[in-house]
């Protein structure tokens, strides 16, 4: 079943007896028992490793728990091991050419997309000079700064597993970094989508849902080149006539919001969504002078809403 290699270099050494353990199995443990001895060998590729580890729990129904307790190797290591199946066919061929360092491969791994990892691929080497080895910290920078994405800033709500049947909740998603620990052990936050195309799949959804929403309720919608103007890199242009309801009133003592200044008497509202993807309910200045009115507010000239957003913009 194992051991011949031993065996037969017993025999070449002119060994006359070799230690060995007689066992009854059933076909079954006995094909186990050779997966498990193929996999103890020296120079064996990680994918080759991965596709033991596979073949494993396919055929003997294994957990990577089982797999790890019978390989002695730990839960994180035989994780990360089997993840490396899924690179995409460019990212195999370079790993298995050693272009590729397991810790970097398996990064690439990570990302869910076949087709966003083979982009990917090709980012981090169009940057790296000829017959430069990408490094795993400028490869792990980069996919964390660029293909990741932080869930408690999510422009919806992370445990609607409706908004995107396909991909379900956020919260319990293999996708979030916090629910598969043994492979983003290098990712502190808990909190971190690894997934860009279904966030903004999720984005895009939840979007359309409230933007209906507000159009059902009278509001006017903007977005594009249009909203581009009103708002930019995420801040209202102080010349787009448009107030953030939310944004703080400089000068008030208490530090309220427009919006709980004129608090019942609430002017009529605009939904804007920028390139970036930031969503604002806005209104225009001469409609807000008026609820102030009606609020029984009075405000000086220098003290008008649009002054106060380039100090909203340095609070920003």
């Amino acid at each position: 079943v194992a051991g011949e290699r031993r065996y037969r270099a017993a025999k070449f050494l002119g060994l006359s007896e070799i230690p060995a353990v007689q066992k009854k199995l059933s076909d079954e443990e006995a094909q186990e028992i050779q997966v498990i001895e193929n996999l103890q060998r020296s120079g064996l590729h990680p994918l080759e490793e991965a596709e033991g580890y596979k073949s494993l729990m396919e055929k003997h129904g294994l957990t990577p728990e089982d797999v790890a307790a019978k390989v002695g190797k730990s839960k994180t290591y035989v994780y990360s091991r089997l993840k490396l199946l899924s690179l995409c066919p460019a990212a195999r061929t370079l790993f298995l050419k050693g272009t590729l360092t397991p810790s970097v491969a398996l990064l690439f791994a990570r990302i869910p997309d076949a087709k966003l990892q083979a982009h990917v691929l090709k980012e981090i080497l169009e940057s790296c000079e000829e017959g430069e080895v990408p490094s795993h910290s400028s490869v792990s920078r980069h996919i964390q700064e660029n293909y990741m994405t932080r869930l408690d800033s999510a422009p919806f709500d992370t445990k609607d597993a409706e908004l995107f049947s396909k991909a379900g909740a956020c919260t319990t998603c293999p996708k979030r970094t916090g629910n598969q620990k043994e492979l983003f052990q290098d990712i502190q936050r808990a909190d971190v989508c690894t997934d860009i195309c279904c966030f903004k799949e999720k984005q895009e959804r939840a979007w359309a849902l409230r933007a209906k929403a507000a159009k059902e309720k009278g509001m006017s919608v903007i977005e594009g080149e249009e909203a581009s103007k009103i708002c930019s890199y995420g801040y209202i242009n102080r010349t787009s006539g448009y107030v953030d309801l939310n944004a703080k009133r400089y000068d008030d003592k208490k530090q309220r919001t427009w919006r709980q200044i004129v608090r019942n008497f609430l002017p009529p509202l605009t939904l804007v969504r920028t390139s970036e993807g930031k969503v604002f309910e806005l209104t225009r200045e001469k409609e807000l002078l008026e609820s102030l009115k009606k609020a029984g507010v009075k405000i000086r000239e220098e003290d008008s809403p649009t002054s106060t957003n380039d100090d909203y913009r340095k609070q920003a």
